[in-house]
């Protein structure tokens, strides 16, 4: 019964642990139909000239970082654009 209820009990804390992630709030949209792996080549290309990572901080909008990774992507044919589900 004791197993049982620390089993439980792990459940329970893990699953309290656990962070929503935030749903993206914008895209990027090809203006030349690009498809998803030229995406993907795109965004690791214009991610590596802007020299930024994945995270938070890197892919704040106002840091120059984002700014070089925007006018990368621009370049290659993609504008930002609202998430529409």
């Amino acid at each position: 019964m004791l197993k049982y209820l620390a089993i439980a009990m792990t459940a329970i804390l893990i699953a309290g642990c656990q962070t929503n992630v935030a749903e993206p709030t914008h895209r990027w949209a090809s203006t030349n139909d690009a498809d998803r792996a030229q995406y993907q080549h795109d965004h690791a290309k214009c991610q590596s000239q802007a020299d930024i990572s994945t995270s938070r901080a890197a892919l704040d909008t106002d840091s120059e970082g984002f700014s070089v990774y925007k006018q990368c992507m621009n370049s290659r044919g993609y504008v930002l654009t609202a998430y529409n589900n």
